[in-house]
């Protein structure tokens, strides 16, 4: 399948929205910088998520297979691949959602309701500064846990993504050690 931006500009806008992704897909950047964010967030989908058959075929075509679930690579995985793919979480007990204000549903794409004071990214930055250690399956729920207490809602995918990406970042600038599961702080205030 040749794909033209309109078809993945579709896909990123649908998983945006079966995904629940907080922040969203950007779709107003370059195809191919559009392509890998969407492959991105395919390690987010799971079995009981469904899309159109134009997603599913725009999924296919920029994993390289015909399914929508991405494979794992063949190489040998490291630490963090180990740390990540091969942990199934424990579902977080599910909070009753709290009401949203009437400006919050009609706001624009991309700004934030206004009860809303803090990104799931800095949510988990915050977990991460009290700690000497901590497992990514705590990380993940108390990153969760405390996007809620600021007024968000809940949505372990994202907050997990979130913690994800923070253990990128924090390894690659040498913050952090990840072992297995668990995630060492190396500059713990």
């Amino acid at each position: 399948m040749t794909l033209k931006k309109k078809d993945v500009v579709h896909a990123a806008k649908e998983l945006n929205k079966v995904l629940g992704l907080d922040p969203e897909i950007d779709t107003d950047q370059p195809r191919k910088q559009l392509e890998e964010l969407v492959i991105e967030a395919t390690e987010l989908i799971e079995p009981a998520d469904e899309f159109s058959e134009q997603t599913d075929a725009v999924i296919a075509a920029l994993l390289g297979t015909g399914e929508t679930t991405p494979e794992p690579p063949p190489a040998q995985p490291d630490d963090w691949d180990e740390a990540v793919n091969s942990h199934t979480p424990e579902p977080a007990p599910e909070p009753e959602p709290a009401p949203k204000p009437k400006e919050a549903q009609k706001g624009k794409k991309g700004t934030f309701p206004p009860s809303i004071g803090i990104t799931r990214t800095e949510a988990a930055a915050q977990i991460l500064q009290g700690k000497d250690k901590i497992t990514i399956t705590e990380w993940v729920a108390q990153t969760d846990a405390a996007y809620i207490n600021e007024g968000g809602s809940s949505n372990t995918k994202e907050s997990r993504y979130s913690v994800n990406m923070a253990i990128r970042a924090l390894r690659g600038f040498g913050a952090i050690e990840v072992e297995g599961e668990t995630v060492k702080n190396l500059f713990k205030k």
